[in-house]
């Protein structure tokens, strides 16, 4: 990744719990694990790219919102 540009976010999900390897060797390399737990006959996919997708949005807007809130006064 680093060959395309500077990494600002590590991230990755998954339901850990059957991970342990993979989530000591991320944990060692600085990539912040996001938990998403497994649901009797929910889809796991579908809540993993669910919640990529709004952590995308709130990397992308997140700061431009809170930088736009200064210049509101009450």
């Amino acid at each position: 990744m680093a060959e395309r540009g500077r990494v600002v976010y590590r991230r990755a999900y998954a339901d850990w719990s059957d991970f342990d390897d993979d989530r000591r060797h991320l944990t060692r390399h600085q990539v912040e694990l996001v938990e998403i737990p497994q649901r009797m006959g929910a889809s796991r996919k579908n809540s993993a790219d669910i919640k990529m997708v709004v952590d995308a949005l709130e990397l992308a807007f997140g700061a431009r919102l809170r930088d736009d809130d200064r210049d509101l006064h009450w």
